[in-house]
Protein backbone atom coordinates (compact mmCIF):
# COMPACT_ATOMS: atom_id res chain seq x y z
CA UNK A 1 0.00 0.00 0.00
CA UNK A 2 0.91 3.59 -0.67
CA UNK A 3 2.63 5.16 2.11
CA UNK A 4 -0.21 8.05 1.77
CA UNK A 5 -3.02 5.34 2.83
CA UNK A 6 -3.51 3.08 5.28
CA UNK A 7 -5.71 0.76 5.66
CA UNK A 8 -7.59 0.18 9.12
CA UNK A 9 -10.01 -2.58 10.55
CA UNK A 10 -11.97 -2.77 13.42
CA UNK A 11 -11.72 -5.61 15.51
CA UNK A 12 -14.23 -8.68 14.64
CA UNK A 13 -16.71 -10.09 17.55
CA UNK A 14 -15.86 -13.53 18.44
CA UNK A 15 -17.26 -16.00 16.57
CA UNK A 16 -17.46 -14.42 13.52
CA UNK A 17 -16.19 -15.49 10.37
CA UNK A 18 -13.80 -12.92 8.43
CA UNK A 19 -15.51 -11.78 5.36
CA UNK A 20 -18.98 -11.66 6.76
CA UNK A 21 -20.22 -8.24 7.10
CA UNK A 22 -16.75 -6.45 6.25
CA UNK A 23 -17.54 -3.33 4.32
CA UNK A 24 -14.76 -1.51 2.78
CA UNK A 25 -14.63 2.26 2.62
CA UNK A 26 -12.41 4.30 0.31
CA UNK A 27 -11.88 7.98 1.06
CA UNK A 28 -9.42 10.03 1.19
CA UNK A 29 -10.89 12.89 3.19
CA UNK A 30 -10.30 12.12 6.99
CA UNK A 31 -13.91 13.57 8.47
CA UNK A 32 -16.04 11.80 5.33
CA UNK A 33 -14.24 8.46 5.90
CA UNK A 34 -14.01 8.58 9.94
CA UNK A 35 -17.96 9.46 9.45
CA UNK A 36 -18.51 6.81 7.06
CA UNK A 37 -16.69 4.26 9.40
CA UNK A 38 -18.80 5.23 12.21
CA UNK A 39 -22.12 5.64 11.11
CA UNK A 40 -21.70 1.79 9.22
CA UNK A 41 -19.90 0.33 12.61
CA UNK A 42 -22.61 1.44 15.15
CA UNK A 43 -25.15 -0.40 12.81
CA UNK A 44 -22.66 -3.86 13.39
CA UNK A 45 -20.74 -3.76 10.52
CA UNK A 46 -17.49 -4.70 10.67
CA UNK A 47 -15.34 -1.58 8.06
CA UNK A 48 -12.17 -1.31 6.88
CA UNK A 49 -10.86 1.71 5.21
CA UNK A 50 -8.11 3.13 2.56
CA UNK A 51 -7.58 6.66 1.35
CA UNK A 52 -6.80 5.32 -2.69
CA UNK A 53 -7.95 3.35 -5.46
CA UNK A 54 -5.26 1.19 -5.95
CA UNK A 55 -4.96 -0.02 -2.11
CA UNK A 56 -8.87 -0.76 -2.32
CA UNK A 57 -8.80 -3.02 -5.61
CA UNK A 58 -5.71 -4.81 -3.26
CA UNK A 59 -7.57 -4.69 -0.33
CA UNK A 60 -10.85 -6.13 -1.86
CA UNK A 61 -8.34 -8.89 -3.40
CA UNK A 62 -7.28 -10.24 0.13
CA UNK A 63 -10.26 -9.17 2.16
CA UNK A 64 -13.25 -10.19 -0.31
CA UNK A 65 -15.79 -7.25 1.34
CA UNK A 66 -19.45 -7.68 1.58
CA UNK A 67 -19.27 -4.26 -0.19
CA UNK A 68 -17.07 -1.39 -1.13
CA UNK A 69 -18.24 2.25 -0.51
CA UNK A 70 -15.49 4.73 -2.15
CA UNK A 71 -15.17 8.29 -3.07
CA UNK A 72 -14.67 9.19 -6.75
CA UNK A 73 -11.60 11.71 -6.02
CA UNK A 74 -8.85 10.21 -4.83
CA UNK A 75 -5.23 10.26 -4.86
CA UNK A 76 -3.24 8.24 -6.94
CA UNK A 77 -6.25 5.96 -8.74
CA UNK A 78 -9.37 7.56 -8.71
CA UNK A 79 -12.65 5.88 -7.20
CA UNK A 80 -13.64 5.77 -11.18
CA UNK A 81 -10.75 4.15 -12.16
CA UNK A 82 -10.69 2.01 -9.68
CA UNK A 83 -14.24 0.87 -10.38
CA UNK A 84 -13.82 -0.33 -13.71
CA UNK A 85 -10.57 -2.59 -12.59
CA UNK A 86 -12.80 -4.32 -9.97
CA UNK A 87 -15.55 -4.83 -12.52
CA UNK A 88 -13.40 -6.14 -14.73
CA UNK A 89 -11.42 -8.80 -12.48
CA UNK A 90 -13.39 -12.24 -12.69
CA UNK A 91 -12.82 -13.00 -8.97
CA UNK A 92 -13.52 -9.63 -7.35
CA UNK A 93 -16.74 -8.35 -9.91
CA UNK A 94 -19.21 -9.72 -7.66
CA UNK A 95 -18.03 -7.17 -5.00
CA UNK A 96 -20.69 -4.56 -4.84
CA UNK A 97 -19.27 -0.81 -5.00
CA UNK A 98 -21.13 1.97 -4.43
CA UNK A 99 -20.01 5.54 -5.08
CA UNK A 100 -20.89 8.21 -2.53
CA UNK A 101 -19.95 11.32 -3.78
CA UNK A 102 -20.30 15.29 -4.03
CA UNK A 103 -21.31 14.83 -7.83
CA UNK A 104 -24.74 14.85 -8.07
CA UNK A 105 -25.45 17.14 -11.28
CA UNK A 106 -27.49 15.56 -13.80
CA UNK A 107 -25.49 12.93 -15.74
CA UNK A 108 -23.23 12.07 -12.67
CA UNK A 109 -25.06 9.35 -11.19
CA UNK A 110 -25.34 7.47 -14.93
CA UNK A 111 -21.65 8.23 -15.44
CA UNK A 112 -20.85 6.91 -12.44
CA UNK A 113 -22.36 3.23 -12.79
CA UNK A 114 -21.23 3.15 -16.53
CA UNK A 115 -17.55 3.50 -15.00
CA UNK A 116 -18.08 0.06 -12.75
CA UNK A 117 -20.07 1.15 -9.57
CA UNK A 118 -22.77 -1.12 -9.15
CA UNK A 119 -25.05 2.09 -7.17
CA UNK A 120 -24.68 5.79 -6.15
CA UNK A 121 -25.31 8.06 -3.30
CA UNK A 122 -24.82 11.97 -3.25
CA UNK A 123 -23.20 13.71 -0.24
CA UNK A 124 -24.67 14.68 1.61
CA UNK A 125 -25.12 11.55 3.26
CA UNK A 126 -28.05 11.30 5.58
CA UNK A 127 -26.55 9.73 9.25
CA UNK A 128 -30.24 7.61 9.84
CA UNK A 129 -30.04 5.91 6.71
CA UNK A 130 -27.28 5.33 5.31
CA UNK A 131 -26.53 2.08 7.15
CA UNK A 132 -29.54 1.10 5.59
CA UNK A 133 -28.75 2.15 2.21
CA UNK A 134 -25.26 0.83 2.35
CA UNK A 135 -26.64 -2.83 3.81
CA UNK A 136 -29.62 -2.94 0.53
CA UNK A 137 -26.78 -3.18 -1.62
CA UNK A 138 -25.20 -6.66 0.16
CA UNK A 139 -25.77 -9.93 -1.99
CA UNK A 140 -26.23 -13.26 -0.56
CA UNK A 141 -22.85 -15.05 0.20
CA UNK A 142 -23.03 -17.67 -1.29
CA UNK A 143 -23.89 -15.94 -4.92
CA UNK A 144 -20.86 -13.45 -4.09
CA UNK A 145 -18.62 -16.48 -3.81
CA UNK A 146 -20.04 -18.49 -6.47
CA UNK A 147 -19.64 -15.41 -8.86
CA UNK A 148 -16.26 -14.74 -7.41
CA UNK A 149 -14.73 -18.50 -8.33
Amino acid sequence: MSSKSIATRAPRPAGEREEQDLILVVEDNKASSDLTAYLLRAAGHRVMTCTDGADAIAIAGQEHPRVIVMDLQLERMSGLEAAAVLAADPKLKAIPRVAVTAYAMVGDRDRVLRAGFTGYIAKPIEPTTFAAQIKAFFVPESQHVADAT
